[in-house]
């Protein structure tokens, strides 16, 4: 099941999305398409999800492309104010082109 959401407000164009899935073969499902869409849109793209999936995605993807920011949730996630910090750094350093998942 995806959660589709309006801009999360971060700059013009950047998009937050949620998934809540049952298997890591849903997980892939739609994270894989939504990497790649970034890739081939020319857009950064971060993704902060357990690090099983960030292998997973890391190796379906054949490494880490140019514009693709992978982190295990263990390295991005501290407090609620600092990862908000985070990802305003993030965007700001990769405005108006990006994709955050």
């Amino acid at each position: 099941m995806k959660f589709d959401g309006e801009a999360s407000g971060l700059g013009n164009g950047f998009v937050h999305e949620a998934l809540i899935y049952g298997s890591d073969q849903e997980f892939m499902d739609v994270a894989f398409p939504f990497v790649t869409e970034g890739i081939s849109s020319d857009e950064p793209t971060l993704v902060a999800v357990q690090g099983r999936h960030v292998e997973n995605l890391r190796a379906a993807l054949g490494g880490i492309p140019t514009g693709v920011t992978l982190y295990a949730v263990e390295q991005w996630y501290e407090t609620s104010a600092r990862t908000r910090e985070k990802v305003a750094r993030w965007a700001a350093e990769h405005a108006d082109r990006g994709r955050l998942a």
